[in-house]
């Protein structure tokens, strides 16, 4: 199975640079005018399936992608793959969030990174267990994509630093029980 990882487009509060976790935040127009203008480099992926975050950000991204790819299949929504839940960081600053986060204070309601981990792995397992040997486009979340490249080994990611990009994927492939970073 391959997993090509994209996250979703603007919301108001990317704008704003702020944290949004598990708000459930609609597309902003600079959000959906992102992806219409990303549908060239979306449309050369070759995919079988979208499985997407049910967060409306990652779904409105979703469907965009399938509108303008002639995607005919359903889209799959796991849970597995809902953003990290930030506790009371939402609305943060995402600069302010960063001293928090990188601190050793425990902030009420956010998820740890060995849950997040744990939880993210068994969704990248129910993928595998029921898609095989698709090619899966997951639309989801800057944690997400952190947690898989975790999970892949990726050297000296930072959940706080390590930036991940509206417009770019990021490519795994599950061989063997184990994740792979491909690109």
């Amino acid at each position: 199975m391959k997993i090509i990882a994209l996250r979703h487009s603007y919301t108001k509060l990317n704008e704003e640079k702020r944290i949004q976790g598990r708000l459930d935040i609609k597309l902003s127009k600079k959000g959906i005018l992102a992806v219409y203008e990303n549908i060239d480099y979306i449309s050369k992926i070759d995919f079988d399936l979208i499985v997407s975050s049910p967060l409306m950000r990652a779904l409105q991204t979703s469907l965009i992608i399938g509108e303008k790819t002639n995607y005919k299949n359903p889209i799959v929504l796991l849970h597995e793959f809902v953003e990290r839940d930030f506790g009371k960081l939402d609305y943060t600053l995402v600069s302010e969030s960063k001293k928090l986060y990188n601190s050793t204070l425990s902030i009420d309601g956010f998820e740890s990174n060995e849950s997040l981990e744990k939880r993210v792995n068994n969704g990248v397992i129910k993928l595998n267990s029921i898609y095989t040997d698709k090619k899966i486009l997951l639309v989801a979340h800057s944690h997400i994509i952190k947690a898989l490249m975790k999970l892949a080994n990726f050297p000296n990611l930072s959940y706080s630093n390590t930036e991940i990009d509206h417009k770019k994927v990021t490519e795994f492939e599950f061989i063997k029980g184990k994740l792979k970073l491909i690109k």
